[in-house]
């Protein structure tokens, strides 16, 4: 492939901003409140997550979705008897998901396998101003998404006291963690938006139109 590399092109993936309304506000929740969304499955990671806040007295934590490893995590949970603080409300609809981006402190992507190819919730996150926290896995797309030191942390993947790390380190650094949200708004409206993703084939069309050959 690397033969091609002067012929390839990369245009991301990019949302609809207008199916993630901003404008209503909702209730906000007396604590710190960590989210994370996605299917329960081997690749998300979510076990970590879950060990991770265990270090994190402070805060809450949802995981929205469902799936087949959702029981195990459910069991994770009792286990470490954290049942009061970190909750797995199953599927949810459009209308709680949002809510829960309106009310999260931070948004947290602890995926260990590149079949997290790039995290389309992240672009969600992003949507409403939050802060990330991802994972640097090679082959996938998610620690480009999200530049670390910029828009939010990236970690190493199936560590758990470096999500806690993580974590903490943006709930005890609030004109940090309010900077990084707000840059990444602003990378999301640069770079993913459908008007963005439009733009780029739009000049890539143009580009090729213009050197056939090249």
């Amino acid at each position: 492939m690397r033969r091609w590399h002067t012929k390839t092109a990369v245009i991301p993936l990019g949302i609809d901003l207008n199916r993630y309304p901003a404008h209503d506000t909702v209730e906000q929740p007396d604590r710190p409140l960590v989210l994370s969304v996605g299917r329960c499955s081997f690749y998300k990671g979510f076990e970590h997550l879950v060990r991770a806040a265990a270090a994190v007295p402070e805060a809450d934590f949802v995981i929205a979705g469902d799936g087949s490893r959702r029981w195990d995590l459910l069991r994770e949970i009792d286990r470490l008897a954290l049942s009061d603080r970190v909750h797995l409300p199953g599927a949810v609809s459009d209308s709680q998901l949002r809510q829960y981006y309106k009310q999260a402190s931070l948004f947290c992507l602890p995926s260990v396998d590149r079949s997290e190819a790039f995290g389309v919730v992240l672009l969600e996150a992003m949507r409403y101003g939050l802060p990330l926290i991802s994972t640097a896995i090679p082959g996938s797309g998610a620690a480009w998404v999200n530049m670390d030191g910029h828009t939010g942390i990236v970690v190493p993947p199936a560590s758990p006291s470096a999500l806690a790390q993580a974590i903490k380190d943006m709930l005890h650094n609030t004109q940090r963690t309010e900077e990084m949200g707000k840059a990444a708004r602003a990378r999301l409206e640069e770079t993913f938006t459908i008007q963005a993703v439009a733009q780029s084939f739009q000049a890539l069309y143009r580009e090729v139109i213009a050197n056939p050959t090249a």
